[in-house]
């Protein structure tokens, strides 16, 4: 039973209160001559519990929903003409709901600024991409990342942090090597040949397989064209579909034009059958 839900709607009837209450409205029913006023509350109160009890029992049984950020209304951070005089962090970080973080590198660290992306489940955290910058001391990634696993892992125990991408060029790479060797953290290799057998393609491009966070699943969508080793990524709990720098609101560059065609079709049928609240991709132009 969800106790806060009942405490939020004043429910502190039991089971033998509502019963009492259907009791007198029976007996008030069996009597020949009757007390209109009372009647009339009693009905009232029973019909209140009744309705009481059912929205109990309906919300105690479906999740509250959650409050997300509107990233169509976020502010993110774009560097300044001057970045000596700039003022923003490095990293900026957005938590879109209770296990979803979003990152946008500063343009004062690089001019790419790619946008990260770090999902947790009951068991895994992912992070899709680690940035342009290799440097801890200007681009704190790992140090950010783990702080928000650590305070994740403190409410709700300890997950493994995979490393991932969404294409292998440099300003989705860089920071990788400040996962490199750290406990728990495992980094996904750059080739095709290692995206296939982490997240155990047998089809490239073809196939689409699930990847379980624990309770929380997320779908590996190859899509190659951009880059050899491209994949969009699904999250079924956000309704997410990040692209990589496969489809953004900028220029598209295109290293295969004809692979590129058929992953555009895959996109496109896959989100005639899944839905979407936000095509998300990692760099604005």
């Amino acid at each position: 039973m969800n106790t806060f839900l009942s405490q939020k709607l004043g429910m502190s009837s039991t089971k033998r209160d509502i019963n009492n209450s259907i009791r007198r409205h029976a007996e008030l029913k069996a009597s020949p001559i009757l007390n209109i006023s009372a009647h009339t509350n009693d009905t009232m109160k029973t019909k209140t519990s009744i309705l009481l009890l059912t929205l109990f029992l309906v919300y105690s049984c479906e999740p509250l929903n959650e409050k997300t950020v509107d990233l169509n209304a976020q502010h993110w951070i774009h560097g300044s003409v001057n970045c000596e005089e700039n003022t923003d962090l490095p990293i900026q970080v957005v938590r879109y709901n209770s296990n979803t973080w979003i990152l946008r590198q500063s343009k004062c660290t690089n001019y790419e600024a790619p946008f990260l992306y770090l999902f947790i489940g009951n068991d895994k955290a992912l992070l899709m991409d680690t940035g342009a910058t290799e440097d801890e001391d200007i681009f704190p990634l790992y140090k950010t990342v783990k702080g928000i696993v650590d305070e994740w892992a403190q409410n709700n125990g300890p997950v493994e942090l995979i490393v991932a991408h969404t294409h292998k060029h440099g300003d989705h790479y860089a920071a990788d090597r400040q996962f490199a060797e750290k406990a728990n953290t495992t980094i996904v290799g750059l080739e095709v040949e290692d995206v296939e057998a982490f997240f155990n393609l047998s089809n490239w491009p073809e196939q689409i397989v699930d990847f379980d966070l624990g309770n929380r699943s997320m779908k590996i969508i190859p899509i190659p064209g951009h880059q050899a080793a491209s994949i969009a990524v699904y999250d079924t709990s956000t309704r997410f579909l990040l692209t990589g720098d496969t489809f953004y609101p900028g220029r598209l560059y295109v290293q295969d034009w004809d692979a590129f065609t058929k992953s555009i079709q895959r996109l496109a049928e896959f989100t005639e059958n899944n839905e979407i609240s936000y095509i998300l991709g990692t760099i604005l132009r």
